[in-house]
């Protein structure tokens, strides 16, 4: 478990190398990985999955969590025509792990 955590955390911020350091630490020794909002988007899905699992928290509250945060649904409504992208990917991926497949690409 800590390393899917450790590696979305590491690609999620090594992304400029003036975090070269940070990434040595970590024990990357690549260049800074490539900005893209899409694959960015999936690894921030992925870690909130997985820390509502980890918390014990279910399906329901999990999407009760979620309709809490307002302008996150307003911006996905507003970039993805009507979804709360961010929402459905989360429990696309919680649904995932649950099942015991960390390695799963969810759709949305």
């Amino acid at each position: 478990m800590s390393e899917f955590v450790k590696a979305r955390v590491l690609e999620l911020t090594y992304t400029a190398h003036d975090m070269t350091g940070f990434a040595r630490e970590m024990g990357c020794t690549g260049e800074p990985f490539r900005w893209e909002e899409e694959r960015r988007l999936h690894l921030k899905c992925q870690l909130d999955a997985l820390y509502f699992l980890l918390y014990g928290l279910n399906r329901t509250e999990a999407q009760e969590i979620l309709e809490t945060f307002p302008i996150v649904r307003k911006q996905d409504e507003a970039k993805y025509k009507g979804v709360y992208r961010t929402r459905d990917l989360i429990l696309g991926y919680m649904a995932a792990f649950a099942a015991g497949n960390m390695d799963s690409g969810v759709r949305g």
